[in-house]
């Protein structure tokens, strides 16, 4: 399984309203970081309850939590997490 198609499962377990895993390497070609065919930027968007009453800092905890295994695979990720 690749590693967008992996975070996504992972993610999947917050049972998101909304869920969007998009790989932005392409972007960043010729910056720090950047590896010629893989995955190195990413960007999450994200509803779900399980946010509901936790700041921003808990949420993104909560990411980076269950995200353990893959971050140091990347070099950047960028979320955007939201409670409905």
């Amino acid at each position: 399984m690749d590693i967008i198609n992996l975070i996504r499962s992972k993610l999947l377990t917050l049972q998101p309203h909304y869920l969007e895993v998009q790989d932005e390497s392409g972007q960043h070609v010729g910056h720090a970081g950047h590896q010629p065919g893989q995955v190195t930027h990413i960007r999450i968007s994200m509803t779900s309850d399980h946010f509901k009453g936790k700041t921003s800092l808990q949420r993104h905890q909560q990411v980076y939590q269950l995200l353990a295994a893959e971050i140091p695979q990347l070099h950047a990720i960028r979320l955007s997490l939201k409670a409905p």
